[in-house]
């Protein structure tokens, strides 16, 4: 069963696209950045589509990889839960993922203008900053 629900059966597409949580983090995702869409069957097909709901094409790899990062909150979410018993918090899930996300971006770019802290402020910070993610496309 799913640690998150524990209404369905845990395959890949519940815990990341299809849970109640995962889901919400995933609209919540997709509405701080500016972007529309429907959560698609199975994680393969986000995988392919995702980068292209980007409302910017200069900053699909950005777009992809907040998308990765929270993938990873997610799987870390669920260890925790497993195996500490933690259960997780929807608002601090989200916001783990955004400043995860940033210390990719700085790792790659260490030019990047933008701290950690900045990712509260508003999407504006990836969207305007050119630069990003160079080297992870």
């Amino acid at each position: 069963m799913c640690p998150f629900c524990s209404t369905h059966l845990e395959t890949i597409n519940h815990l990341f696209l299809h849970c109640k949580l995962s889901w919400s983090l995933w609209q919540r995702l997709v509405s701080w950045w500016g972007a529309e869409w429907v959560v698609p069957g199975d994680i393969t097909v986000w995988y392919y589509n995702w980068p292209f709901l980007s409302p910017s094409i200069t900053n699909r790899s950005t777009w992809l990889l907040l998308g990765l990062s929270l993938l990873w909150t997610i799987w870390l979410a669920r260890n925790n839960l497993v195996f500490t018993n933690v259960e997780p918090n929807h608002v601090q899930l989200f916001d783990v993922s955004l400043v995860r996300a940033f210390w990719w971006i700085k790792s790659l770019q260490p030019e990047f203008p933008y701290s950690a802290g900045c990712s509260f402020l508003a999407a504006d910070a990836l969207h305007s900053w050119r630069g990003v993610l160079r080297k992870f496309t």
